[in-house]
């Protein structure tokens, strides 16, 4: 096929292959025991898994699943020598697989409507600038796997995590302390500082995905649906349906000159940011995440707690 002759084998990536399909030498899946709100995003997606019972007294044995049935997006299956080929390449501009004009336009930006937060290119999410600027992607297989490749172009390195674990909580919980401790560096909470008056008024309500896509939505419908944001004692606090938000989390303003930026507090995570969007009068209209994705309030839905 197109991918084999383009890209595995100019690049020596003798162990990938986009066939999709399980075999003898692909790493044994596992998920982790599911709490409730798994259990619910599993049934939303349909997956059933093998066994309930524990391998080893907390991994359950995974199923291997077919990704979208068009041999797309996780349905790559390589090792991770391949994948250092592959991020090698990366690292000096794709060594004429493609264009230099055509993997310029692939790692920055086409859509990045806040420069606080990710952005996307060419099949790439990039995010950062300067030194710090990088580029890649990740993405899960529900059977029981999950992976992350991060280029970091000005470092001249890159970063390959490959999990033979199905967690929801891999983009929250396995790769940014391993990205943090690749680069030696964290992002800490900001200091307590009080929400912008005009602000506290006008956010609290629910919000919601105003696109019907499958693409554009696949991750915030099952990660965690729609949203509310409430006033409680002068602090925003917001929820979600499902997910790591459900419970509720603190919005705290991060610098004290940009009233619509907002850290989410999720003690012992790594700190994730969010942006209020604002309409001419400087109310809250919509939020923007780091997952690339807006919402909007929809008045006509009751908050739920």
């Amino acid at each position: 096929g197109v991918m084999e002759r383009r890209v595995f084998e100019p690049l020596g990536m003798t162990s990938s292959d986009l066939a999709d399909r399980p075999h003898s030498d692909l790493a044994r899946g596992y998920s982790q025991a599911p709490t409730p709100q798994d259990r619910a995003m599993l049934d939303l997606l349909g997956v059933q898994l093998e066994s309930d019972d524990p391998v080893d007294g907390w991994n359950l044995p995974g199923k291997f699943v077919p990704v979208w049935g068009n041999g797309g997006a996780g349905a790559v299956q390589s090792t991770v020598t391949d994948m250092g080929r592959y991020a090698s390449t990366l690292l000096r501009g794709s060594s004429g697989i493609v264009r230099p004009e055509t993997f310029a336009a692939m790692t920055s930006d086409q859509w990045r409507p806040d420069k606080r937060l990710p952005g996307w290119g060419l099949g790439f999410g990039v995010r950062g600038s300067g030194r710090l600027r990088r580029f890649g992607h990740g993405g899960s297989v529900f059977g029981g796997w999950n992976s992350q490749l991060t280029v970091f172009p000005e470092l001249d390195a890159a970063l390959i995590i490959h999990l033979n674990l199905y967690s929801e909580s891999f983009d929250r919980l396995f790769a940014p302390p391993l990205i943090e401790a690749f680069l030696g560096s964290s992002d800490e909470l900001p200091p307590a500082m009080a929400t912008d008056p005009r602000i506290l008024a006008t956010a609290p309500g629910v919000y919601e995905l105003t696109m019907p896509g499958p693409l554009t939505n696949f991750r915030p419908q099952f990660n965690c649906g729609r949203v509310q944001i409430s006033d409680k004692d002068g602090e925003l606090v917001m929820h979600s349906r499902r997910g790591a938000w459900k419970t509720g989390v603190r919005l705290l303003p991060v610098p004290a000159d940009e009233r619509d930026f907002f850290a989410v507090d999720m003690p012992g995570e790594p700190v994730a940011y969010m942006a209020m969007l604002l309409d001419e009068t400087g109310a809250v209209s919509g939020l923007r995440f780091q997952q690339i994705v807006d919402m909007y309030r929809n008045p006509d839905i009751a908050p739920w707690t």
